[in-house]
């Protein structure tokens, strides 16, 4: 498809667990590596699919953050093999401020962090 012009992007939602990075971490690299072994290019994973999108005060947390940080890390390192583009989606904390951002990877390198342009009033999806 490539040579045609075309490239096949997936978006995949794993199941999640709410604050655990580890476990999310691992499905995400899970369907990495079933993505491309049906030929897709680039995988898209949900806003905040690190950690899941519900964890309200615990994104303040210096724990969560950390977490967030080193299973990004070992997704790295565990897809370095990997030839498919991932998108996949975390809190960042830079000076202090938390971003809502797009962590854009492929065998096992960064290639850029996208934070979140269109930032929702108090009106967003919460568990109330």
């Amino acid at each position: 498809m490539f040579e045609h012009g075309f490239v096949r992007v997936a978006s995949a939602v794993p199941d999640v667990k709410i604050g655990d990075c580890e476990y999310n971490a691992g499905k995400m690299t899970e369907m990495i590596f079933l993505a491309e072994r049906e030929g897709v290019q680039i995988i898209v994973f949900p806003e905040l699919s690190m950690t899941a999108y519900s964890c309200g005060d615990l994104f303040y947390q210096p724990v969560l953050l950390n977490k967030a940080v080193s299973e990004l890390g070992n997704m790295l390192n565990n897809t370095r093999e990997a030839g498919i583009i991932s998108i996949a989606g975390m809190p960042i904390l830079v000076d202090n401020r938390l971003f809502d951002c797009g962590v854009v990877f492929c065998r096992g390198k960064i290639l850029g962090i996208v934070p979140k342009a269109n930032i929702r009033g108090s009106h967003g999806y919460t568990e109330d």
